[in-house]
């Protein structure tokens, strides 16, 4: 089968970013503006630098997609519009996002618009691509932690492209689903503030920084994913120098086009930033120590090696084709046409002809040298006529000015106001109490809440009897992670559904369709990260009967949500700070999924480590303390369910935070945290 070449996608967190990509010889590049892009503390664009960047790229024939990839609140949604409508008008080549509303957004004000699924939607599963399509995505920038053979089977499952991050930086949590920074500093991954507190030195027994990975480099693996059907290839930085854009786009360059990537680059490469040396891991399946690394003063690159990178966009990347035709006839202006590789075409007038008969050298049309343009041999019409090579260099320079301005000033994409109206949520019974458990020991809250939920992949004896002894109450949660355990989760889901189970909590839109061909009503988790009334009403639409609302909003945001669907929040729980498919607590003990596995920081704190059966290999992180806010329920209005999320609690400590959350009074002798209820996050 042959693949079309990917392409060559760079970051370009600032215009000096942007030139040295473009140079260097990216076929796309992505950027941001204002409030709603994964690295609001980049450079980023102003309105005019981003008008400027985008005809620059537009007439070197170089795609711009625009990043609209953070979540969005209600009193942030007509900003959020604005934004939208200067994408559109700037002929944007597409938008990144990750919000739901800003789907929305595209898909009812312009639908003429490519929009791009983030990585912070999470994508990682094959299910998830027909839903994608559905929703009027044409691509995907997948999970980085996919290997290659999952890669290969999320690409084939639908018409929308993939796209893959092949250099750069690693987080140690899924994207999308990590909630370290804003939980510990109210600086918010989601919202495109992170502080990488998972930089710091945590430890796993005696191994440090067991929350930071390598960069990731696959340039020696781009072959391989073109074959997987990977449609392009992403490099990561839009905070770091022009520099490291131009070494990683040309090593990309080279690597996609067959060539060999010299030694020197590859030093340069690894020099000018990374975290110990690079890692292959996730792609290759290699996970351990060996992907684990952190930035010493032994990576820093030095000002030579800076200067040395200069001359890889010092000059114009010459990437677009152009065909001319030159016509000459007696006592007629001699004429000039030029067509590029869009069709759109110029024409352009000189002197009147001269009737000496002479053959006419084209090597003056053809030095395009300093430009984005790659002439062809061009046609040349004469009548027995001649003109002088100056005459030609003149119309060559007005022809390709006139071309360059056709192409920077591409007629916008519509945009017409047309976002739907949302009614006040309206609550017509008391809140119920869900509680989801993660051992036998924490059944007995089926004993006072009105569902609770098991781990879908609990052993089968325990699920039948919890629901033989208590029928409707008794749901099941999918794991947030489904590494390549589609399959598995399928299979599991059929069995929830024989033994009577209706309800299944899922964390990831990739389990929408798999819940409901199983005959399961869908509820969402908190790991969709639902943060405003327009989310709540797509995934309405998309067959969820409830929605667990994001642990990043605060009170006051929860109870101005509208939409019909039923929401709830979490009240108590440790909550989970990452999802990593590289178990850190692995590297220091031989953990067994042991109930005391933890990672320390660097004042001794211990947050507690656990991982999943059914979760794609997957772990998670907790917080040291639990959240509580079960004495303050009275504080939400329009909720229609509490969430009591048990962990690391025993059978006595279950009853009583139960109880409590009953009596509306707070917990005894526990130290907890009201989480962002209050303090929101940046």
């Amino acid at each position: 089968m042959i693949f079309p070449t990917p392409e060559i996608l760079a970051p370009a967190g600032s215009p000096q970013q942007l030139t040295a990509a473009v140079r260097a010889g990216a076929d796309a590049v992505y950027l941001g503006a204002g409030l709603f892009n994964a690295r609001r503390n980049a450079a980023n664009f102003t309105d005019d630098e981003l008008r400027e960047a985008v005809g620059y790229c537009h007439e070197r024939g170089v795609a711009v997609y625009f990043l609209m990839n953070t979540l969005v609140y209600d009193s942030e949604l007509e900003e959020a519009v604005q934004l939208a409508r200067l994408a559109c008008s700037l002929s944007c080549d597409a938008v990144i996002i990750q919000d739901m509303a800003v789907a929305e957004i595209f898909s009812r004000c312009a639908p003429d618009m490519p929009i791009h699924a983030s990585t912070q939607m999470t994508v990682h599963t094959p299910a998830a691509m027909p839903l994608l399509s559905q929703l009027g995505f044409s691509r995907a920038v997948l999970a980085r932690e996919l290997s290659l053979n999952e890669i290969k089977e999320i690409a084939s499952a639908s018409d929308v492209e993939t796209e893959v991050f092949v250099h750069g930086a690693h987080c140690m949590s899924v994207s999308g689903q990590c909630f370290m920074s804003a939980a510990l500093g109210t600086r918010s991954g989601n919202r495109g503030m992170c502080a990488q507190p998972c930089r710091l030195p945590f430890k796993s027994g005696s191994f440090d920084y067991c929350l930071s990975l390598r960069d990731m480099s696959l340039v020696a693996h781009l072959a391989e994913l073109a074959k997987a059907g990977v449609c392009s290839f992403k490099i990561e930085g839009r905070m770091k120098r022009p520099e490291y854009c131009a070494a990683a786009v040309t090593a990309c360059r080279l690597s996609r086009d067959g060539q060999p990537i010299p030694e020197e680059l590859s030093k340069k490469l690894e020099g000018i930033f990374s975290r110990n040396g690079f890692t292959d891991g996730y792609l290759t399946s290699r996970l351990g120590r060996g992907m684990f690394g952190h930035r010493t003063r032994d990576d820093a690159a030095d000002s030579s090696l800076i200067s040395s990178l200069h001359s890889l966009y010092r000059s114009e990347y010459q990437r677009v084709p152009v065909s001319m035709e030159l016509t000459l006839k007696k006592d007629t202006p001699c004429t000039l046409e030029v067509t590029d590789d869009m069709g759109n075409r110029v024409e352009v007038s000189g002197d009147i002809s001269s009737d000496i008969s002479s053959d006419v050298d084209p090597s003056p049309l053809m030095q395009t040298g300093g430009t984005a343009y790659i002439a062809k041999p061009p046609v040349i019409n004469n009548d027995g006529c001649s003109v002088r090579p100056s005459q030609l260099k003149a119309l060559r320079r007005e022809a390709l000015a006139q071309l360059s301005s056709i192409r920077r000033n591409r007629a916008p994409v519509d945009f017409s106001y047309r976002m739907e109206s949302i009614e006040p949520h309206i609550v017509s019974c008391r809140p119920e109490i869900h509680a989801v458990i993660s051992n036998s020991d924490q059944l007995i809250a089926a004993h006072y809440c009105d569902r609770v939920y098991l781990p879908l992949e609990s052993a089968q004896t325990w699920l039948e009897d919890a629901v033989s002894q208590y029928g409707e109450k008794i749901a099941v949660e999918a794991p947030r992670g489904l590494f390549g355990m589609e399959w598995r989760i399928k299979q599991l889901l059929s069995r929830a559904a024989a033994l009577g189970v209706r309800y299944c909590m899922i964390h990831n839109i990739g389990l929408i369709d798999p819940v409901k061909n199983a005959g399961l009503v869908p509820c969402g988790g908190y790991g969709l990260n639902i943060t405003n009334s327009h989310s709540l009403k797509v995934y309405e639409r998309l067959g969820l009967e409830l929605a667990e609302l994001s642990c990043e909003l605060t009170v006051k945001q929860i109870n101005a949500l509208g939409a019909d669907i039923a929401r709830g929040v979490t009240v108590y729980g440790h909550m989970p700070l990452m999802l990593t498919r590289n178990c850190p607590a692995k590297l220091g003990t031989n953990c067994k999924n042991r109930p005391n596995c933890f990672i320390t920081d660097r004042f001794g704190n211990q947050f507690p480590v656990r991982c999943r059966e059914a979760g794609g290999s997957c772990s998670e992180v907790f917080n040291i303390i639990p959240l509580s806010i079960v004495d303050k329920l009275d504080s939400f209005r329009a909720i229609d369910s509490f969430f009591l999320r048990f962990t690391v609690e025993n059978s006595v400590e279950t009853e009583e935070i139960i109880k409590c959350t009953a009596k509306n009074s707070p917990l005894r002798n526990k130290n907890f945290t009201r989480g962002l209820y209050y303090r929101g996050a940046e």
